[in-house]
């Protein structure tokens, strides 16, 4: 089983993951535990270092790109919201 948490730091992220054997860490199932911090930075760009958040979370459940697929995960802030298409139309 795994665990990953987030925390803001003053500098950009910290994401802390946690490993163990059995089902319940609680219940004394734990054979092994592994505890690995990365943490990201945001040098100058919130947004970017968001990005790459949330991508490594992606990555640690498994969701890894593949060059040659078709169905990439891919996360940007160029979407529209509601408010500035309508005033597009207008």
């Amino acid at each position: 089983m795994n665990e990953i948490k987030i925390r803001k730091a003053d500098n950009g992220f910290i994401l802390t993951e946690r490993y163990w054997d059995g089902d319940n860490i609680e219940e004394g199932l734990k054979i092994k535990e592994e505890i690995i911090e990365e943490v990201i930075e945001e040098a100058d760009d919130e947004k970017e270092a968001l990005k790459r958040l949330l991508l490594l979370v992606a990555e640690k459940f498994g969701y890894m790109e593949d060059k040659y697929g078709k169905e990439n995960l891919r996360i940007s802030f160029d979407g529209k919201g509601r408010k500035v298409e309508n005033a597009q139309n207008d």
